[in-house]
This record gives structure tokens, C-alpha cells and sequence, in this order.
């Protein structure tokens, strides 16, 4: 992998580990995109050393590590975000933009993911860590459901209890391949099914009003209202590729503009506890075949 950058990158200093590296250079900020398992220690040394941190989701595997975050960040010293890039997609702001307009207060949110497989992680480096339990902490509701979870909130509110059936299909995998997760909110229930069994990739979100649903199907976002359609197009999909580069520019500009502002509030430490816990309590849910309320946790 060193090689590769250096042959993109000629003057990119690189490192054996994230140690070396922490140890050696004066940094701002560390954008954490290791599997969840080694999050801890890396956000750790950040806390002791003042800079920011960008993080992938789910923070972490287990309930103790999540804990200690919330401790680590409770009285922050820096911007924290974390990577929940399907909230600044533009089918995602499409549909905040027509609750905010339309005066759409959701009550009921379904979600369905399809895939093919588990997507392979860098070939150089443990390539199958979505599928192993120690690396990743389950399957497909760490990978997709944890997008899923933190939308649900920003629509319905608080998560109280949580349901999950799990099975795997298709797949020699440890993990599931196939889960349906039921959550009750403080506003509405949401409903998300997710399968890495399915014949093509696909996502699709739909949102119930009291008078009003939207629907949203790969390229398009469209609002049913009093028996009337409002369309919009989208020029990419959701499962167009696995990148979605184009989501990103915003997410790191909100970033960089906490940064400059000293905006150490804890709104998206909360967010990103909430998600992980969401997977946490789901894993929870399938393994003790109950309901499991969020509290417990």
C-alpha cells in the first residue's frame, strides 16, 4: 500500500503504522477510516493530543469501548464528526428540504438495502474484515444498517426499543448475511431490511406523513401530497458505486468550519453514540431473540 501511494503521491510521506506515524508528525486533525475494532486507541491518542477527529461509523464493536468514548468526548476539547455521509447526499437533503417545506412531520420510516456481497475491504490489508466478527462486530447491520440507524433518528427522534431477526443465506460468512431490524422511536417506528443475498444493489427509503409520503428510489425522490406528485431527479444513483465521492464536499466542509469556529458541540457525538448503539442493541436483539430496549445498554 506504501508503494502504491508513493507511486500516486511522490511526496507523501507514509508509515509502517498509525503509530510511527502519530509519533512523528505535528497534526490538526486524524480522519480515522481503519476498521471499527482499532477506532478506540486512535481516538484515545487524539483526545491526548488536541486534534479534531473525523471518524468512520460504527465508532466501535462493543458496548464497554463506546462507553469509554462518551467519556473521552464528554467535556470536548475537540471537533468531533463523525464519517455519516448518507445525511449529506443529495437524495437525503432533497428529502430534508421537502419535510422542512412541506411541513412533513414523519411518523413511519422503511428503509431496504440489497447487495449482491459483502463488499471486499483492501486487499492488502485484512480484506474480508466486514465479515469477521472480531474486525467488524456483525455483517451487514454494521455495514449498511448503521447509515440507516442514524437517518432514522434525524427524522423520528430518539431510539427507545429495538428488534432484530438475523440469518445468513447465501453466504459462507460468520456473520449475517440477511437482517430485518424493527425500531421504536419517540416519534414513529422505522423498519429496515438489509440483504448481502440479493441478485442486484439497490436501496430505497420511504417516509410516512400524516398526509404525505416520499419515496426515494435510487435516482429519483418523489412526494405524494393530497393526490398530488412532486418528482425530482437525482443525476446519480444510490447504489450507483460504493464511493459516492460526491457526498463527501459537504461532510468535510461542515468539518472544517467547526474547526475554524471552535464549535465543540456534542451534537454529532450523539448522533454517532446513538447509531452504534442502535447496532449494538440490534446484534443484542437477533442473539437474545427479544426486544431490546436502548436503556439496557
Amino acid at each position: 500500500n506504501r508503494r502504491r501511494a508513493a507511486k500516486f503521491y511522490p511526496d507523501m510521506r507514509t508509515y509502517e503504522s498509525a503509530k510511527a506515524l502519530l509519533a512523528k508528525e505535528e497534526l490538526d486533525f486524524i480522519d480515522i477510516c481503519t476498521p471499527p475494532d482499532t477506532h478506540l486507541p486512535l481516538i484515545r491518542k487524539a483526545v491526548e493530543n488536541s486534534w479534531h477527529i473525523l471518524c468512520e461509523k460504527p465508532l466501535v464493536t462493543n458496548i464497554g469501548d463506546l462507553r469509554e468514548i462518551a467519556r473521552l468526548l464528554e467535556e470536548p476539547r475537540v471537533v468531533f464528526k463523525p464519517v455519516h455521509q448518507y445525511l449529506y447526499s443529495p437524495h437525503w437533503q432533497a428529502v430534508a428540504d421537502l419535510c422542512e417545506t412541506e411541513k412533513i412531520n414523519p411518523y413511519f420510516f422503511q428503509a431496504r438495502v440489497l447487495r449482491t456481497g459483502a463488499n471486499q475491504g483492501n486487499r492488502e490489508w485484512t480484506p474480508g474484515w466486514r465479515t469477521n466478527p472480531g474486525k467488524s462486530g456483525g455483517g451487514i447491520i454494521v455495514d449498511h444498517g448503521v447509515h440507516l440507524f442514524y437517518l432514522a433518528v434525524s427524522m423520528l427522534g430518539q431510539p427507545r426499543k429495538i428488534t432484530t431477526l438475523t440469518q445468513n443465506f447465501k453466504h459462507n460468512y460468520d456473520v449475517e448475511d440477511t437482517a430485518v431490524v424493527l425500531i421504536e422511536h419517540e416519534r414513529g417506528m422505522t423498519e429496515i431490511s438489509l440483504s448481502w443475498a440479493a441478485q442486484r444493489r439497490r436501496i430505497e427509503f420511504l417516509l410516512l406523513g400524516a398526509d404525505s409520503e416520499i419515496l426515494v428510489e435510487e435516482n429519483r425522490v418523489a412526494l405524494y401530497k393530497n393526490s398530488d406528485e412532486k418528482l425530482l431527479t437525482i443525476s446519480t444513483g444510490l447504489s450507483s458505486n460504493s464511493t459516492h465521492q460526491n457526498w463527501y464536499p459537504p461532510l468535510l466542509n461542515n468539518f472544517i468550519n467547526k474547526i475554524i469556529h471552535s464549535d465543540f458541540g456534542s451534537e454529532k457525538l450523539q448522533e454517532a453514540l446513538t447509531a452504534t448503539k442502535c447496532a449494538l442493541g440490534a446484534y443484542l436483539s437477533a442473539k437474545e431473540r427479544r426486544t431490546i430496549s436502548l436503556e439496557e445498554l
